[in-house]
């Protein structure tokens, strides 16, 4: 029997999954509860084993139209580069988007981003702040902790290429790296997708690396994507290892590689690099170097209001 014909979206969205745990239907529906309603969902299996794939299968079996269940061949587990790097081959779209399978978007996540880029045609990816969320637990101290990632300069939004590398370079990990891009895909197949060594983190680096040198991108201003805090997230248990400075290494030594190889001179990008090579090499030195900047910053603030007097309502 011939497979109904799809209608052709203008969305591609890709959520790679490998044992997801019990926010993965949450992170689905985010999607089909989208004002926006051209959109087709592929859900990409990087060999999970817990049994999220057939939960996979039957959103593919209710919506043939619009969600797709990929994986490697015999299932297997690659890592989450090459996983990325499936999701963009079978897409579809004019536009490529990614939401990992634990976070959630807002409703208007979709219209808003897709609103931008056909507005300007020469935007090449937009993206918002993030909500850094702890409060989907309930707990009301997590209420307190919930915060929006702003790490970028204010002004009118707009990031001439190469200005978006040192912000995120510079910001990293405290909300420098942008979560739910909106990507023209010719731009992103133009970059050659994810470097595929990045099998466990540092990949969304790499990938906006590439594209920061070459794209112009504009920042909204509404936050519309969360991003869930837990402790069985990737990045919190990279975090608490010693694997955190290594893979970091990692990264900034390939970004010096590719750089070289693409003919960036730009010192502002290539001098940032260079200092955060440094920090990484000489973790105890950075720290003291912090230290010093915090506290030497304090004492200006106390003076500061010291030689100006009481405040006068």
């Amino acid at each position: 029997m011939t497979a109904p014909a799809r209608d052709p979206a203008s969305v591609s969205v890709s959520m790679i999954f490998h044992n997801p745990g019990p926010f993965f239907d949450a992170a689905v529906q985010g999607v089909l509860h989208q004002t926006y309603t051209s959109w087709e969902l592929l859900l990409v299996d990087d060999g999970s084993t817990d049994g999220s794939d057939a939960l996979a299968r039957r959103y593919a079996e209710a919506h043939p139209h619009r969600i797709r269940y990929l994986h490697h061949p015999g299932r297997v587990n690659r890592g989450t580069a090459p996983t990325r790097n499936l999701g963009i081959g079978q897409a579809t779209g004019k536009y490529f988007t990614e939401v990992d399978a634990d976070d959630v978007w807002l409703p208007d996540f979709l219209e808003q981003h897709v609103g931008m880029l056909e507005a300007d045609p020469s935007l090449d990816m937009v993206f918002s702040p993030v909500q850094r969320w702890y409060s989907w637990s309930g707990d009301p101290e997590d209420e307190k902790r919930d915060w929006v990632a702003r790490p970028w300069p204010p002004g009118d939004g707009l990031v001439e290429p190469p200005g978006l590398l040192p912000v995120m370079l510079e910001n990293s990990p405290q909300g420098g790296v942008p979560k739910g891009l909106v990507i023209r895909r010719e731009a992103v197949v133009a970059v050659g997708g994810y470097p595929s060594e990045f099998r466990d983190m540092y990949e969304d680096q790499a990938l906006l690396a590439k594209l920061a040198i070459v794209g112009r991108a504009r920042i909204g201003d509404a936050w519309l994507y969360r991003y869930r805090r837990h402790p069985q997230s990737m990045v919190t248990v990279m975090n608490t290892t010693r694997d955190r400075r290594l893979m970091r290494l990692f990264f900034l030594e390939w970004l010096a590689a590719y750089l070289r190889s693409e003919g960036v001179t730009d010192p502002a990008v290539t001098g940032c690099v260079e200092r955060e090579l440094w920090k990484v090499n000489h973790p105890r030195l950075d720290r003291a170097r912090s230290a010093v900047k915090y506290w030497s910053g304090r004492v200006r603030r106390k003076l500061a209001k010291s030689l100006s007097g009481p405040v006068q309502d």
